[in-house]
C-alpha cells in the first residue's frame, strides 16, 4: 500500500470517528424528545409533585395518586413541561400512575413523606452563611435563624449573625447571614418568638478565615466537554492528514 492511500484511510478513519462523536453529542436530546419522561420530588413533605416533559400538545395527560385524587390536564404548548402538585396529602405509600391519551407511561409505588424539621448549612465562608430547611409551619409568630457563638452565649446580644424568615407554603425557609467569625465549631439554630427550636444544624468548623472549609460544587458538564474537545481533535488531525496528502502546489 502506498503511503499516500495508507494516509487517506487514515484520514478517513478519524473522520469517521468525528462524526461518531459528534453523533453521541446529539443521540441524549433527540432520545430524550422521543418519550415523554416523567420526574417524582422525593423531597417535598406532607405533599407529592410530578413533572411530564415530551408531550406533545394536544395530548391529555391524566394524573392519579392513591384511588381519589385524579387530575386531568391537557398539552397546550410545545416543550412546556406539565406538573402535577397534590397538595397537602396524608404521608404514606401510595399508588400513582400517569396516563398519556389513555396509555400508561409510569405506574409505581411512590412515597409521601411527613414534614419533619431538618436544618442545615448550605455553605459557609468567612463573610457569609447559607442556611436551609424544610419542615418548618408557617406562622404569624417572628421566626428566625442565627448563629450562636462558638464558646456559647447567654442572650440574644451573644449571637453572631440573625435574620428574619418567613416559612413559605411549602415549608421552607432559607436565608444567607453575615457574620465576621473567629475560629471554632459553629452551628445554626431556628428561633420562634426568641425560643430555641429541635434541631439545629450539624455542626460545622471555621478553621481561620483563610482556609474555611468550602462545600465542593464541582464543574459543569465535565463529559460534555471532554466529548465537544475530542470532536475538534479528531476532526483537526483528519484535515492535517489530507492536507499531507494533498499539499497546495507552490504558485509559478
Amino acid at each position: 500500500m502506498k503511503r499516500s492511500q495508507y494516509q487517506f484511510l487514515l484520514a478517513l478513519l478519524f473522520l469517521l470517528l468525528g462524526m461518531l462523536i459528534a453523533l453521541v453529542l446529539v443521540m441524549p436530546s433527540a432520545s430524550a424528545q422521543s418519550q415523554p419522561q416523567v420526574q417524582t420530588d422525593a423531597n417535598a413533605c406532607g405533599r407529592f409533585r410530578a413533572l411530564v416533559t415530551g408531550a406533545e400538545p394536544g395530548d391529555k395527560i391524566r394524573f392519579q395518586l392513591g384511588h381519589d385524587l385524579v387530575k386531568t390536564v391537557e398539552v397546550s404548548e410545545q416543550d412546556t413541561p406539565t406538573q402535577f402538585d397534590s397538595g397537602p396529602f396524608p404521608a404514606s405509600d401510595w399508588g400513582f400512575s400517569v396516563r398519556i391519551n389513555d396509555k400508561v407511561i409510569f405506574d409505581e409505588i411512590v412515597t409521601v413523606k411527613a414534614c419533619v424539621r431538618t436544618l442545615e448549612v448550605q455553605s459557609f465562608d468567612c463573610e457569609h452563611v447559607t442556611v436551609f430547611g424544610t419542615g418548618w409551619e408557617p406562622t404569624e409568630a417572628t421566626v428566625e435563624i442565627a448563629i450562636p457563638p462558638a464558646e456559647g452565649g447567654e442572650s440574644r446580644a451573644d449571637l453572631l449573625a440573625i435574620k428574619q424568615v418567613q416559612p413559605n407554603a411549602e415549608k421552607v425557609i432559607t436565608t444567607t447571614l453575615d457574620w465576621d467569625p473567629k475560629p471554632g465549631q459553629y452551628a445554626a439554630v431556628v428561633l420562634i418568638d426568641n425560643i430555641q427550636q429541635d434541631p439545629q444544624s450539624a455542626g460545622f468548623e471555621i478553621k481561620s478565615c483563610t482556609t474555611a472549609q468550602l462545600p465542593f460544587t464541582g464543574g459543569a458538564n465535565t463529559r460534555f466537554w471532554l466529548m465537544l474537545a475530542g470532536l475538534f481533535l479528531t476532526m483537526g488531525v483528519a484535515l492535517l492528514l489530507f492536507w499531507k496528502i494533498n499539499p497546495r502546489s507552490p504558485s509559478a
